[in-house]
């Protein structure tokens, strides 16, 4: 059955308030938990951005819910020393944890790496680390002799990233589980048929949606323009910039109209079953949903039981 996820934003809330917020959409209805690894945050005014891998085992304590998390292989995290974090956590909670591995952002490798590679190299370097730690977590030799010394059971899933059709479906012919953005159905569609048409139609999908909960569709484009416009910039730009200040300067000039095409704007639980059952068509495995706006009122609606309708609508066809 398909899974709806919440998303716990680490550039937006801090660990302590995250934690709650899952345990609460936990309780509302939501059966996973989605976080980011950043380093820093999309925006300097939010002032905060805790570490994911340190908060990953406090949530998979507090809640039943399996936890999954974005993060990138290479620059912060030597690839098996990442390897080692994702084992670990998943020895110590077997089958709820799952990773996504993207090519990153300079916002948060740079400052290890800081003559950053062009996104060529970067999706080279992706791909061999997605294999190198898929394999360490089967409890394999690589030809250099590295390894794992511990191993789960069962080895965390690993999906990757994509934020445009051309790199999905470059996705597609070597990986089983494409991960990306919802950020308008008709986007988010030619990714993941261009996976799809690379892969088959039984490649994995997992779709991350984008929206904010206000009393009004004006309300909600005033808190996303203010929370969430930074990152509504062209993927190549969004990769290359090295700051929370640089990205403010940047998206200066993204219009009202682009942040309402590019995050929906919910007012009712109404509205929200719709949006979910309209990316739900797409028929993935993950929907996460990511509330940009302070007040995390998608955990409200959530209350009102209309996620299970969706989930149970899509089980019955």
């Amino acid at each position: 059955m398909m899974r709806i996820a919440y998303h716990a934003s680490h550039e937006q809330f801090a660990p302590s308030a995250l934690r709650h917020l899952a345990a609460e959409a936990e309780r509302a209805g939501f059966d996973a938990i989605a976080s980011s690894d950043h380093l820093a945050p999309w925006d300097a005014r939010n002032d905060v951005c805790g570490a994911a891998w340190t908060w990953i085992p406090t949530v998979l304590s507090a809640t039943r819910l399996p936890v999954s998390v974005v993060t990138t292989a290479g620059w912060r995290y030597p690839p098996l020393v990442l390897a080692q974090s994702i084992a670990t956590i998943g020895e110590m909670f077997p089958g709820r944890l799952a990773v996504t591995l993207g090519s990153g952002e300079a916002l948060n490798e740079a400052i290890v790496a800081r003559d950053w590679p062009g996104k060529d190299e970067r999706n080279r370097l992706l791909q061999e680390h997605v294999h190198a730690i898929d394999e360490w977590l089967r409890g394999r030799t690589s030809p250099d002799g590295s390894r794992l010394w511990l191993t789960p059971d069962v080895a965390p899933p690993l999906s990757v990233a994509a934020v445009t059709r051309e790199t999905a479906a470059w996705v597609g012919t070597w990986w089983d589980w494409l991960a990306t953005i919802g950020d308008t159905p008709r986007a988010a569609r030619e990714r993941v048929e261009a996976f799809r048409r690379v892969r088959g139609e039984h490649g994995h999908v997992t779709l991350k949606v984008q929206i904010c909960v206000a009393p009004s569709e004006e309300a909600a484009i005033d808190e996303a323009m203010r929370e969430w416009r930074t990152v509504l910039l062209d993927p190549a730009e969004l990769a290359e910039l090295r700051t929370p200040e640089d990205f403010e300067r940047a998206a200066a000039s993204i219009s009202r109209e682009h942040v309402r095409e590019r995050i929906a704007p919910v007012t009712s639980a109404d509205a929200l079953g719709e949006l979910v059952e309209e990316y739900a068509r797409l028929d993935p495995d993950v929907i996460i949903l990511h509330d940009v706006g302070r007040a995390q009122d998608v955990i409200r609606l959530a209350q009102t039981g209309v996620l299970e309708e969706v989930r149970t609508a899509r089980a019955s066809r």
